[in-house]
């Protein structure tokens, strides 16, 4: 999963190199790419899931892409051009739909949907699954920061400066872009090659 990621991760460098994304601030981007590089290590996912197995892994889990009949029942899920095959603790976090942005960004806690989510899997004697639903939030942002573009520029900030307090476990104070910015420049004093 870790080459995953970084193949992800230096992709993604590429098309900033050649102005295909990030074209509103190439070196910000540029700049978060190399820390999230710095942050692909056996600390991002447990190792145990590192080799498999492996699960299809519905990336846009939004409640559109779910059929429901009258009864709430799924009747069938679409939307799978974005799939790919992920560790237990990426497959199984939270959909999209049941997190709330603020509690990722203030409170770096499950939203009330989110740990139903993880009751349910409990009660059906899924403990493992419950307690990766309840741990997903540092996989879970660092995706989103891999994804991540400046055209929503406190969007983009305020996520890299919360996988910062993640991957440090500080959650008693708030880090700010300039504080980011500045930690990250200083361990990659050649930024990039990109131009603005």
């Amino acid at each position: 999963m870790f080459e995953w990621y970084k193949a992800c991760i230096e992709h993604r460098q590429s098309l900033i190199q050649r102005g295909e994304v990030a074209t509103s601030a190439p070196k910000d981007v540029a700049l978060a790419c190399n820390y999230l590089l710095d942050c692909v290590h056996p600390g991002l996912i447990n190792r145990d899931y590192n080799s498999g197995p492996f699960y299809l892994k519905h990336v846009d889990t939004r409640d559109v892409n779910y059929l429901i009949d009258d009864n709430y029942t799924i009747t069938g899920i679409i939307d799978w051009e974005l799939a790919f095959a992920a560790p237990k603790e990426s497959a199984f976090q939270s959909p999209v739909f049941m997190f709330n942005i603020g509690h990722v960004y203030q409170e770096n806690r499950l939203s009330p949907d989110e740990e139903l989510f993880a009751e349910q899997f409990a009660k059906v004697g899924r403990k493992d699954l419950a307690q990766l639903v309840r741990e997903g939030r540092k996989s879970f942002v660092f995706e989103m920061c891999a994804a991540t573009d400046p055209y929503d520029r406190a969007q983009f900030e305020r996520l890299l400066c919360t996988l910062w307090g993640i991957m440090n476990d500080k959650s008693e104070k708030e880090l700010s872009w300039e504080e980011w910015k500045s930690m990250v420049q200083r361990d990659h004093t050649d930024e990039s090659s990109v131009d603005e």
